[in-house]
């Protein structure tokens, strides 16, 4: 990724388990986030006066090189405009049975 380069609000259809290998990470390079999937569901919820890691409407992983973040597909996540560059392989995991039949 280029500087101003951002990766959209998504998440990972059809597969199991997706990740991110940081090859090269700038020091300026912004964070992934990751958004609670839950929050429509907890509208009575005051996340504001109980935020902590644990009540939280979004967490940021600050990437580095050399790092592995895996993470279930169905979470969404998303980076604002790139400020450096990076260099990430992102991949997803499909089950077997799915699509593939035993023989």
């Amino acid at each position: 990724m280029k500087i101003g380069d951002k990766v959209t609000l998504h998440r990972h259809e059809v597969s199991v388990l997706s990740g991110a290998f940081y090859v090269k990470v700038d020091e300026n390079s912004v964070p992934i986030r990751f958004h609670n999937p839950l929050k429509p569901y907890k509208m009575n919820d005051l996340y504001e006066n109980f935020n902590s890691q644990y009540a939280s409407t979004a967490v940021q992983i600050a990437p580095q090189s050399g790092s592995l973040l895996l993470f279930p597909s169905w979470l969404e996540h998303q980076t604002d405009s790139e400020m450096g560059e990076r260099c990430v392989i992102s991949f997803n995991t499909l089950y077997k049975s799915m699509f593939f039949s035993e023989s």
